[in-house]
């Protein structure tokens, strides 16, 4: 075993692991405590660097360095049948692994996570992993992904009342969500006044309360840009920066500010559109976002399109293609041939 002081980490050879596992298994009540340690460490490393993206962002490289690592305890836990680990590991890394865009088995495992939740009778963590589900296959966007995503969020909704306000405002998030795709803007507005409703009953502290109220902001401001009422849709996504700033939400600030670059670009606006467009793609690179650097090549290249290279917009077309369909963002990918195909 060797230390690597950049990354302050242990390093093990593929063959010394062998031999250790191989010694492992040759003593079992030894490899019953070894392993106990192993999973708890790594309970306890998620707990510390891993959660939601807007209070441990700063954290996730420390994950992305153990991900092998992480993905063996997964594997072992499931292997042995132990449910809750899995779940309570899964529920932590879920932000993660959907922002960097990992793990192309994730709906897999979501649901082998759902299966055994219910098969279990515990319905409130089996709303939270339909609810992560869902994220995926509204972001995917087919017919068939959005159909069943409809299914789902209609069996989570009844089982709402065993789960608390917060997880309520997320499953209704997801239904705006569904129903902004499915271009159904009158009920994602229906959704989003029950969503805030829910945040009020809630009664959280202000840091809280600010982060669930965010995602009502947004997608208020996604319907009016959708609706092309880029005026008023302007006005929101600023207010959902500055909402975002005071928790230091970095990932809502950097997706506000993509979606201030296309208003930009649809009134005109060359000069903010490419100021927008160079400063967010410099944060998405750095944060190794792969879904929102994506949109941002998209936006660079309906701006290159518009007023700069015809070439360089060509080339981020493709390249925005390429990371759509290996983000399973089937829609955008189509969006994006679409604009290939286009005469400038």
């Amino acid at each position: 075993m060797n230390w690597n002081p950049e990354q302050e980490r242990y390093e093990m050879l593929s063959l010394t692991r062998e031999y250790a596992l191989a010694e492992l298994a040759t003593d079992s009540v030894f490899e019953k405590q070894a392993r106990q340690r192993w999973v708890k460490w790594y309970l306890d490393f998620a707990h510390s660097y891993a959660g939601e993206d807007w209070e441990k962002w700063i954290h996730y490289e420390k994950l992305e360095l153990e991900e092998g690592n992480l993905r063996a305890v997964l594997y072992w836990c499931k292997d042995q049948n132990h449910y809750e680990e899995v779940r309570e590991l899964w529920l932590l890394l879920s932000h993660y692994a959907n922002l960097y865009a990992y793990w192309d088995d994730r709906l897999d495992w979501l649901q082998w996570l759902i299966e055994q939740s219910e098969l279990r009778g515990e319905w409130a963590s089996l709303v939270k992993v339909m609810i992560r589900k869902t994220w995926l296959l509204i972001r995917e966007c087919s017919p068939q992904s959005l159909k069943e995503a409809d299914e789902i969020l209609r069996r989570a909704w009844v089982l709402r009342n065993n789960t608390d306000s917060c997880v309520q405002a997320d499953l209704a998030e997801s239904i705006v969500r569904l129903r902004i795709r499915q271009k159904d803007y009158k009920d994602a507005r229906a959704w989003l006044v029950l969503e805030q409703k829910l945040l009020t009953q809630a009664n959280l502290e202000e840091q809280k309360h600010i982060r669930y109220y965010i995602p009502v902001l947004y997608h208020r401001a996604v319907i009016l840009y959708l609706e092309s009422n880029y005026s008023e849709a302007k006005i929101l996504f600023k207010e959902v920066m500055q909402s975002a700033e005071k928790i230091n939400w970095y990932r809502v600030i950097n997706s506000a500010q993509n979606w201030l670059a296309d208003i930009a670009i649809e009134q005109g606006d060359r000069d903010s559109a490419q100021q927008l467009l160079i400063k967010g793609l410099t944060v998405a690179k750095s944060s190794k976002n792969k879904r929102r650097l994506a949109r941002y090549e998209r936006s660079l290249a309906r701006w290159e399109k518009k007023w700069g290279s015809a070439q360089k917009a060509s080339f981020l077309v493709a390249k925005a293609m390429d990371s759509f369909k290996h983000l399973g963002m089937t829609k955008e990918a189509e969006e994006m041939q679409f604009l290939l195909n286009s005469p400038s």
